[in-house]
């Protein structure tokens, strides 16, 4: 594995390790609201090190190149840029919209009512079928396979 501590890296590095242990955080607290409210104190804590990662170039002298602006990059590659750039932030607008719909989703069953306690819908079904469909949960198969009157 290649590695020089380089300040970028190094910066971005300690970002990464800095994801991983909020995505572990969140995995092991089970309590919703204090799980909401540790992640999000670790994720400002976890920010504070973006603008130490894009300044690194201009702080400190690195082996990456000097801050690229609109006056050095070529002409050529300025539509490129554009589209991908827009590309990415609709994707991104998208996934967040997305992953929003899907923690809503998941925060409303965590959090709800419980369920009522209902009779399971093969009750309704012959004998026949709600031992096959249920098996030992009736009787086993034993009773499946006895006769009908």
């Amino acid at each position: 594995m290649w590695w020089d501590w380089d300040p970028r890296l190094t910066t971005t590095r300690g970002d990464g390790v800095r994801v991983r242990g909020i995505l572990a955080l969140r995995a092991f607290v089970d309590d919703p609201a204090r799980r909401a409210v540790w992640s999000a104190v670790a994720c400002i804590v976890a920010f504070v090190d973006v603008p130490i990662v894009y300044f690194s170039v201009k702080w400190w002298n690195s082996l990456h190149q000097a801050q690229s602006t609109p006056q050095t990059v070529s002409s050529a590659f300025h539509l490129p840029l554009r589209v991908n750039a827009f590309g990415i932030l609709f994707l991104w607008t998208g996934l967040v919209a997305l992953r929003s719909r899907v923690a809503s989703l998941r925060l409303r069953n965590e959090l709800g009512p419980p369920l009522p306690d209902s009779k399971p819908a093969v009750t309704a079904l012959p004998d026949r079928r709600r031992c096959l469909v249920s098996g030992v949960v009736q009787g086993g198969w034993s009773s499946w396979l006895a006769p009908t009157s």
